[in-house]
């Protein structure tokens, strides 16, 4: 599941080169991505994997939107998600 996930976010031009590995993994987060304007976290929890999207910048109103993944199909939310909110 967490490869279906990671395509859904690297098929919207996001990519996970650059990340902080340290500050990640003392934040207990499983990856991060970005794609210049939006940012990605995704954290691994007991029941599946939580996914936090953030964009917009602080001033011109700054978002923060997460999707719980326990199966196949929250994963189609996630792209939706992306192609709706975020307009990759």
């Amino acid at each position: 599941m967490i490869i279906d996930i990671y395509k859904t976010i690297r098929a919207h031009g996001f990519t996970s080169k650059g990340q902080d590995l340290k500050t990640n993994k003392r934040l207990g987060i499983k990856r991060s991505f970005i794609n210049g304007k939006y940012y990605i976290e995704i954290y691994k929890e007991r029941w599946g994997f939580s996914v936090h999207l953030y964009g917009g910048g602080f001033m011109s109103g700054y978002f923060q939107t997460v999707i719980d993944i326990t199966d196949k199909n929250d994963v189609n939310d996630l792209k939706y998600k992306i192609d709706i909110e975020f307009k990759c």
